[in-house]
């Protein structure tokens, strides 16, 4: 299993300036170099259809073209494309 986690911290402060409380959250990395991390989604209880309906909603033409996607605390997906036009590392040939 992917070991990847992004996460964030939100601090409130109260009336008097004094924090009122820490919010933590962890988006979980569900894509990783345009391939499914399938344990991530498993655990997260996330379709394979549900994740490829949000890519497209959020414009990516191709799934490989998908660095990193992250699903958060909310619930919906966040994609991060490869930068420029580069798209998905090429893989090496075998053999």
């Amino acid at each position: 299993m992917e070991g990847v986690v992004l996460c964030s911290r939100v601090v409130g402060r109260g009336r008097r300036g004094v924090q009122a409380g820490v919010v933590n959250g962890c988006a979980p990395l569900v894509v990783k170099h345009g391939e499914m991390i399938e344990d991530a989604m498993k655990t997260q209880r996330l379709a394979t259809a549900d994740l490829l309906i949000a890519a497209r909603e959020q414009g990516a033409r191709r799934f490989c073209d998908i660095e990193y996607a992250v699903l958060e605390a909310d619930g919906t997906l966040s994609f991060f494309p490869y930068e420029g036009d580069a798209g998905a590392p090429e893989k090496p040939a075998s053999g």
